[in-house]
């Protein structure tokens, strides 16, 4: 669909009214694909991410379709209006920095763990007596706090059993 340049200027305040983007991180694009004017604005740092224009062949009304969406990785709308088209451009722009501003968490939490190196610079020597009578002593105030936690009588012998278990494997 072909936009009026009235149509493209609105496009352009909307993103100068939002401080988050700068106008040269778009593009406003119009190929002619046989026949048929394409228009679209596409976020120059991810192509993946756009909002296009569709005649809808019906007088003042057409379809948009875009991505990122509110919910999806695209949306699109039903038959609207210029103004229509206008409100979920503001979305669309509002969904967009969304995206581009959200730490991609399962990325992070990877390159996390493959950073973590693995050390191991212990010997496997048994502990000294001093080293032995502290953590005995530390057990031992583990075992007589358990009372205050609320677990049932078989937990509770569970943990102690397991304790004494780490107390004797220290010696």
């Amino acid at each position: 669909m072909k936009l009026l340049t009235s149509q493209k200027n609105s496009l352009f305040e909307l993103i100068q009214q939002i401080d988050f983007f700068s106008h040269n991180q778009f593009e406003l694009i119009e190929k002619d694909i046989m026949g048929v004017c394409d228009t679209h604005v596409e976020y120059k740092a991810n192509k993946d991410f756009y909002f296009r224009f569709i005649d809808s062949n019906y007088a003042n009304s057409l379809f948009v379709n875009h991505s990122p969406g509110d919910q999806q990785i695209m949306d699109s709308s039903s038959k609207i209006s210029w103004d229509e088209t206008l409100n979920i451009f503001d979305n669309w722009l509002y969904y967009l920095q969304r995206e581009v501003t959200s730490p991609n968490l399962w990325q992070q939490f990877k390159t996390e763990i493959s950073e973590i190196k693995y050390i191991n610079n212990f010997s496997n020597q048994k502990f000294s007596f001093s080293e032995y009578t502290e953590i005995s002593e530390k057990i031992d105030v583990l075992k007589s706090s358990l009372s205050s936690i609320p677990l049932i009588l078989n937990q509770q012998n569970e943990i102690i059993l397991r304790l004494d278990h780490l107390s004797e494997t220290a010696k």
